[in-house]
Parts: C-alpha cells; structure tokens; sequence
C-alpha cells in the first residue's frame, strides 16, 4: 500500500497501475494530485539491485542455460537462442520491482 503524501489517502498498488505509470509518477484518486514513488534512501537502491543480481544469477542462470541449449538443440536460429534468456531476466526484473515498490517505497509530493 502506498499513501498519498496529499490527503494519506490509502493507494492499492496494482499490476495495472504499475504497469500504466511506469515512470512512478501516480494519481490519487481522492485529491486528483500527483505523486511519484521513492525509496527512503540511497542504500535502499544498491541493497535491491543487489539482491535482484544474486536471485538473477542463482536462480535463473541455471534455468536459462538450460533452456538455450533446449531452444539451440530443437533447431530454432540464434536470434531466439538470444532473446528468450534477455526476455526472462527482464519480465522477473519487473516482477520483484513490482513487490518491492508494493513493500518499500513511498510516494512523496512533486514540487
């Protein structure tokens, strides 16, 4: 849940609204002001990225070396080969960015 720094307004982060204001600029819907997301600090910023590397390398490199020499062996070009594991990482990137910003961000006022 994100409060609206206007009027404390409860905000429901959805996949929807995620996905339409994908810059972290939102609207409440009760005060209709305008509002981007941030995180409390600096540090909070390297300890995710850091965590979204370890889970990317740990979990998925396996998986998606797997699945390259699937995808090479059934026959399919380079192309697909190349952009199937780019896909992967990049859809679970966006997937704990979405839990992150529901958990540990906050949204302060534009000025």
């Amino acid at each position: 849940m994100l409060n609206c720094p206007y009027c404390n307004n409860e905000i429901e982060l959805t996949w929807k609204l995620y996905l339409e204001n994908a810059e972290g600029i939102h609207v409440c819907p009760e005060c209709n002001s305008r509002s981007k997301v941030s995180m409390d600090s600096k540090l909070d910023y390297g300890i995710f990225y850091t965590k979204l590397l370890i889970i990317s390398i740990l979990i998925l490199g396996p998986l998606l070396y797997g699945t390259i020499y699937l995808f090479r062996d059934l026959g399919f070009g380079i192309v697909v080969v190349t952009i199937f594991p780019i896909l992967g990482v990049g859809y679970f990137a966006k997937y704990l960015d979405f839990l992150h910003d529901k958990s540990h961000k906050k949204l302060i006022k534009i000025s």
